[in-house]
């Protein structure tokens, strides 16, 4: 008996292939990067496995940093075939206040900034703490104004949610600014003829002030008035009448910004 015998042709599948689509981090040290692998070819249901871990038949690979990954698709025949892919870091959001740090005289003002690097976008935002003192806490440049020392942060965030913070400390210098003359003399010819409390940007208020004779006798009192004023100063006169020169006592009591209070005292010489 004579059999045919008909050729029968063995195919081998295709190897697999693969490109890839890299997501990389919105922002430095974040896990948001993503490696989706696109494969054809191979046996059967493919599986993935990246860096050596578990396989999966998903063909995405999520929450991943910044990195050098290696890929590796394997089919039912366990046929495999890898590569490396590099998920790129961005720039990290860098901010610095400026100045770094700075000294001022109680009751005076400071503006601060921030230098904003590698943000993207212009429409940041700033989130200052403690807001306490602070002309704004959602600003660039907001005026400090502090009676104690202090240290504030900064928060920016860009339009891609990466956020940076800085920190500045403000020290007060307490000076308390009073000056009161000793002498004066109230002739009207325009130089020093008023007796005034003077004072610089710490002095709140002068609640009272008030000027006696040798025996105790009340001859000029002003009440809740600031320093400098030399129309609130005292004149020299009494009831309308110029008092003879000698020497007087003054009492004032003095309010500072920051809430204290202090009572002072002294002697004056009036001359003519």
């Amino acid at each position: 008996m004579t059999y045919a015998v008909n050729p029968v042709e063995i195919k081998e599948p295709l190897e697999i292939s693969f490109t890839t689509m890299l997501v990389h981090p919105s922002c430095s040290n974040t896990t948001n990067g993503s490696i989706t692998i696109n494969a054809t070819n191979g046996v059967g249901t493919l599986n993935y496995s990246l860096n050596g871990g578990a396989t999966q038949t998903g063909n995405t690979f999520s929450t991943l940093n910044a990195g050098t990954y290696t890929i590796l698709v394997s089919d039912a025949n366990n046929c495999t075939v890898t590569a490396s892919q590099t998920i790129l870091d961005v720039a990290p959001v860098l901010a610095t206040i400026v100045p770094d740090s700075a000294m001022v005289s109680m009751g005076d003002d400071l503006q601060i900034g921030v230098n904003v690097e590698n943000a993207l976008g212009t429409n940041l935002q700033y989130a200052w703490s403690p807001t306490e003192g602070l002309s704004c806490s959602d600003c660039e440049n907001p005026v400090v104004t502090t009676y104690n020392d202090i240290a504030y942060s900064v928060v920016v965030t860009d339009e891609n949610g990466c956020m940076a913070t800085d920190t500045i400390f403000i020290a007060v210098e307490i000076i308390r600014g009073i000056a009161i003359p000793n002498i004066f003399s109230p002739n009207d010819d325009g130089v020093n003829d008023n007796f005034v409390i003077f004072g610089g940007s710490d002095v709140k208020v002068i609640r009272n002030f008030s000027v006696f004779d040798r025996w105790g006798s009340t001859l000029y009192t002003a009440n809740d008035f600031v320093p400098n004023a030399t129309q609130v100063g005292w004149n020299g006169t009494f009831n309308g009448k110029m008092v003879n020169p000698g020497v007087y006592v003054y009492i004032a009591e003095i309010e500072f910004v920051d809430g204290r209070v202090e009572v002072v005292s002294g002697d004056l010489l009036l001359v003519k």
